[in-house]
């Protein structure tokens, strides 16, 4: 028995097929991470041919009809699935966006707490509520 490297077998006619490619360490991780994709189609735009994978590496789309076949995918790559504007307001709607917008989220933060049973905090949460009330009534 002889060893021989790949090239050499390849060469002197040894290999009928080649040996499977050893993966990348960054392959490896994200198979590990995000799950490996054995059985699973990949996503391919139907007008460009360009693949999630595509995408995914080269942060570019290839036709106008990836936005829309790609959409999910867009929005879980740069982080904006399900988010909202989080920029500055002109001073007007500020006012608004405190007595709609936070207060809200502070309702919602202060039934979490409640359901938690954690009182202390849905105190802070009430009192911060009834400040931003009594900004709003004049």
């Amino acid at each position: 028995m002889h060893w021989v490297c790949v090239d050499c077998a390849e060469m002197a006619g040894l290999l009928t097929e080649l040996p499977p490619r050893m993966p990348r360490p960054a392959e490896l991780f994200e198979e590990l991470l995000i799950g490996g994709e054995d059985g699973v189609e990949e996503k391919v735009c139907p007008q460009c041919g360009t693949t999630y994978r595509d995408l995914r590496d080269q942060g570019r789309l290839g036709c106008p009809d990836c936005y829309t076949h790609f959409h999910q995918e867009i929005d879980a790559l740069i982080g904006t699935a399900g988010s909202a504007y989080s920029g500055s307001l002109p001073a007007r709607l500020e006012s608004l966006k405190t007595f709609y917008v936070d207060r809200e989220a502070l309702r919602e933060q202060l039934r979490s707490a409640l359901d938690h049973e954690r009182y202390e905090e849905a105190a802070h949460l009430r009192d911060a509520i009834h400040i931003i009330d009594s900004q709003g009534e004049r």
